[in-house]
């Protein structure tokens, strides 16, 4: 991929912000909130009193008492590719969470939950928002991650480093843009899970695909965690349940907090420093134009002649300079694609008109960095 200048290198203070979780929804405000009353930085979109109120489509309610059941019917829907130890974790702890985060054992419906959670975020002490911010790449230091590289808005724009010990991707949010989370996990080098089992119908990245979380919600890369609709955790195997993955959300968000709590024990906060620059944005109509290409070939059954016009696309806007946003979005876009490709069946979310079958020796998970990825694409153009 050709290469944007950098015209405007990020800045930062010396030190260390302790952690920052970045994310508009559930999963990135349980997991801010499951952390204070340490330091803990919040990057959003949009401010929170628009998170609070935003209409949430298609929303599901759960509760306590529904858990367990959920996730026995998870186990038979995943067609060979749950993990059963993922969801007896989720039936042992989602009932917990619901009820510390609900109205006790009242059904949670998530419009409510984002409500409550994004007014307590703005109230609770030790979370420092940062609102209007557009996430654009992880900082990286060897294989550890170091901070986030992100977009403030504003007249002028602002491109900010914020450094951090641990980073947290938490679900992409309703305002969240295609694949973003998972793009940008996949360019530092993180390994991909399931990215063929992604439900593309809606023009967003839902499914159970993405960024490959452990049980602890901690990924391939050292500092970097994961939950909500960009992590990968095994729970939902060839499907996509929306009720299991709020509580999936729910259980990892609190699973990663703690986590980083015992593995970082000491917080360390500085300020940030930020310097006015033009801030390279991804046209309106490339994002588009990739969406509707991805829409087409993976959004219904899908075909290798399909793929491979999906894999030209992307090949042929990554011979361009291109805004790190939009590198995000085609980074997960040739993921999915590659990965649908190679697999040559039909099971759970993904569905092949020249495969139909479902193939028992397939009956595994995909795991895949953008370095394989790049070099099977590479494989499959040559035939």
């Amino acid at each position: 991929m050709a290469e944007q200048p950098d015209l405007f290198p990020p800045q930062s203070e010396t030190g260390i912000d302790d952690v920052v979780v970045v994310g508009d929804g559930i999963g990135a405000l349980a997991c801010a909130l499951s952390l204070a009353p340490r330091p803990v930085t919040l990057v959003t979109r949009k401010p929170l009193a628009e998170i609070a109120d935003r209409t949430i489509a298609d929303e599901v309610a759960v509760g306590p008492g529904e858990v367990a059941a959920l996730a026995d019917e998870a186990l038979a829907a995943g067609q060979g590719l749950a993990e059963p130890g993922v969801l007896q974790m989720l039936a042992g702890r989602g009932p917990q969470c619901l009820t510390f985060w609900c109205d006790g054992d009242k059904p949670a419906d998530e419009a409510t939950l984002v409500r409550r959670l994004a007014v307590l975020a703005g109230e609770t002490a030790g979370i420092r928002r940062f609102e209007r911010c557009v996430p654009e790449q992880i900082s990286m230091k060897d294989r550890e991650a170091a901070g986030v590289i992100a977009v403030v808005g504003g007249e002028p724009a602002r491109r900010i480093l914020l450094p951090a010990r641990a980073v947290v991707l938490a679900d992409e949010g309703a305002a969240g843009s295609f694949g973003s989370f998972t793009g940008m996990a996949a360019r530092a080098g993180a390994v991909i899970a399931d990215a063929e089992f992604v439900r593309f119908d809606t023009g967003r990245w839902a499914g159970p695909g993405g960024i490959f979380t452990d049980a602890l919600g901690r990924t391939t890369l050292d500092g970097l965690w994961a939950c909500g609709d960009c992590a990968s955790t095994g729970a939902q195997g060839a499907a996509y349940r929306p009720a299991l993955a709020l509580i999936e959300t729910l259980v990892f968000a609190a699973a990663a907090a703690e986590d980083i709590a015992d593995q970082l024990p000491i917080p360390q906060v500085q300020p940030w420093r930020e310097r006015p620059a033009a801030v390279a944005e991804t046209a309106v109509g490339e994002l588009q134009g990739l969406e509707d290409a991805v829409r087409g070939e993976l959004g219904g059954a899908r075909s290798a002649e399909g793929l491979d016009r999906l894999l030209a696309h992307v090949g042929a806007a990554e011979s361009e300079p291109v805004g790190e946003l939009f590198a995000n979005a085609l980074a997960a876009a040739r993921l999915a694609a590659v990965a649908a490709r190679a697999r040559e069946e039909s099971r759970g979310l993904h569905r092949r008109a020249d495969f139909t079958e479902t193939d028992p020796a397939l009956g595994r998970r995909s795991f895949l960095t953008l370095a394989q990825v790049d070099e099977m694409a590479g494989e499959m153009a040559a035939g």
